[in-house]
């Protein structure tokens, strides 16, 4: 029989499983960010789904604070010549950005 959590416990334990995933999201692009420079990778890529990749990424931290992300994405947009990595880093800070500066007028 599975063991039966307080709500609290459950809240407790969601808020570590998301500063975790922060965690680890920040360590990978720090990770990241020697490579980048020694091994740049300039390709074709697609950029709606680099950004819905950030999004899921970043969706439990926004949620966090109650902050719903919404992307209007227009599926024919061309195929971007860029570096995948360092659009990532780049789309990732402005959305963690976005959820700081929105985090204190979050209605909870």
């Amino acid at each position: 029989m599975a063991k039966a959590y307080s709500p609290e416990s459950q809240r407790r334990r969601g808020c570590l499983e998301n500063g975790q995933d922060a965690t680890r999201a920040a360590d990978m692009s720090t990770e990241f960010v020697p490579l980048q420079a020694k091994y740049p990778t300039t390709r074709a890529g697609d950029l709606n789904e680099i950004i819905q990749e950030m999004i899921l990424l970043l969706h439990d931290e926004a949620n966090r604070y109650s902050i719903p992300i919404r992307a209007e994405l227009t599926p024919s947009l061309p195929k971007v010549t860029a570096d995948r990595v360092q659009l990532q880093q780049v789309l990732m800070n402005l959305m963690l950005n976005g959820i700081e500066a929105m985090k204190d007028t979050a209605v909870n």
